[in-house]
């Protein structure tokens, strides 16, 4: 591995309860010669899983699940306490988790199995197969909004594929990444997972090496963009599944209570950390009106409170620093909005749970309508997405100006078009440049379905059919029988 400068890089990092403010824990930064290390191990077991088949990968990844099941409380209580997410929230994350990593080590996957192919130029002494082999090392880089489903769905794919995963989770969910390594370290399997967290100015460095053959990145539109440059000069695989902000298109044969609904509940899970979450309404002027009144309804069912408390369905944001970028959003989208909908936790409630002011992460619920649209206010919308509980609400007078406010963004990730006449809404949502798109719902990821984005928005695609291939190279063998 390439020696970089240590002046140049932070040797530790902080975690805090978004929630209290209160200061968690501090970590030394993994070093160089720690990834290298652990690349030396993971090379090692690459050379020895790669050989099993597919299904012997399934069955010896199947006891994780039972492992994960037992500690899952202890887990969902790191969740809570790191990023401020409802306990049963982060519950419910981990069971749909294990439930997918169920599915993935028992279910056949095909799009991996050895293909024959007979070209139409072939004589009967000739024949093809197609093979999917696996790369190597892959580097996970993975975030904080969903720390265990986002990291589940990169590493199980890649691992059953007969790769080798490094991940680098975030530094403001490292007990997520922690809690993988313990449970890898009792699958009766070694050397095929490690986590470790690294100062930034190492990724490059990581990429580069020979051992690494492809980079997986959930997060930023910006480090997206950084690691996918790293990974075109090194000539390395990678899937980048970046930010969004997804429209969803109100036609005005939409069932107004019922649209409001499923749009109140995307822009609100997660406490709008989301990046599939409903950003943007695009709505038919002649009910925009009600569409408002019906989210303000909506809105006003989401409940700030004690994040350990089963009717708690909202938190904070993840980390501080995230809450003064949020609000200087907010205050340059509102010269063009009237605020229809704000409302903060009760400033007793937040008091209350306080152990350091300062650090504390909550933001008000916001819906803002949008009324003047100039070109300003539109290159604002094409780069920025708001991850937190503020949804824009935009009205259009003709179709095709409303499809034009849908796709006037550089990001594609996905969408929702509301209308009872199913078949008009298939052909809208086909005009929808974005990699996922839901009809009267909101879009959702699911282990057998393909996940990405298309435009900023990113590149590959996680699970489904598809996840499995994405960190395999094709190999096709020719065979000639020369009797």
């Amino acid at each position: 591995m390439r020696r970089m400068r240590s002046s140049t890089m932070a040797t530790s990092y902080k975690t805090f309860n978004p929630v209290s403010g209160a200061f968690l824990d501090e970590y030394p930064f993994a070093t160089a010669a720690d990834v290298s290390r652990s690349l030396e191990g993971l090379q090692l077991g690459f050379l020895q899983w790669s050989k099993l088949t597919f299904s012997e990968r399934q069955k010896m990844l199947r006891p994780a699940v039972g492992l994960f099941r037992l500690g899952k409380e202890e887990l969902a209580k790191a969740i809570t306490d790191e990023m401020g997410k409802p306990y049963f929230q982060a519950l419910a994350e981990i069971d749909k988790s294990l439930d997918s990593i169920e599915y993935m080590c028992t279910a056949p996957y095909p799009e991996l199995d050895v293909k024959a192919i007979k070209t139409f130029s072939d004589t009967d002494k000739t024949s093809h197969q197609v093979y999917h082999k696996p790369k190597g090392i892959i580097l996970g880089v993975m975030p904080w909004n969903y720390p265990f489903w986002q990291a589940v769905r990169m590493v199980f794919p890649a691992l059953l594929a007969g790769n080798t995963v490094l991940l680098k989770h975030s530094e403001v969910t490292p007990s997520t990444g922690n809690f993988m390594k313990k449970i890898f370290s009792k699958v009766d399997v070694k050397h095929i997972f490690d986590h470790l967290i690294f100062d930034h100015t190492l990724t490059e460095t990581v990429i580069a090496d020979r051992r690494v053959h492809g980079v997986s990145l959930t997060g930023s539109v910006k480090a997206g963009y950084l690691l996918s440059e790293y990974a075109g000069k090194h000539l390395k695989r990678g899937v980048f599944e970046l930010g969004g902000s997804d429209a969803h298109l109100v036609l005005a044969d939409a069932q107004i209570e019922k649209t409001a609904a499923a749009i109140a509940k995307s822009r609100l899970q997660n406490t709008g950390q989301s990046c599939i979450a409903a950003k943007r309404v695009v709505v038919d002027h002649k009910v925009s009106q009600s569409l408002i009144d019906q989210l303000v309804v909506q809105f006003d069912k989401y409940v700030y409170g004690n994040v350990f408390d089963r009717k708690t369905t909202l938190g904070s944001l993840a980390h501080y620093r995230f809450k003064p970028e949020d609000e200087a959003r907010f205050n340059f989208a509102k010269t063009f909005c009237d605020v229809v909908y704000e409302r903060s936790p009760d400033a007793g409630l937040i008091k209350s749970l306080a152990e350091e002011p300062s650090r504390q992460a909550f933001v008000p619920l916001r819906i803002l309508k949008v009324k003047k649209m100039n070109d300003e206010f539109l290159k604002f919308i094409k780069t920025n997405e708001f991850f937190s509980p503020t949804l824009l609400v935009f009205e259009y007078a003709t179709l095709d100006e409303g499809l034009k406010l849908v796709n006037g963004t550089n990001f594609g990730l996905g969408g929702s078009v509301y209308s009872e006449n199913l078949t008009h809404a298939h052909e809208v949502a086909a005009q929808f440049e974005s990699g996922m798109v839901a009809i009267n719902d909101a879009v959702a990821s699911h282990v057998m379905l393909p996940f990405g984005g298309v435009k900023s928005s990113g590149i590959g695609r996680e699970m489904g059919l598809q996840g499995f291939t994405e960190f395999t190279d094709i190999q096709v063998i020719t065979t000639n029988r020369l009797n």
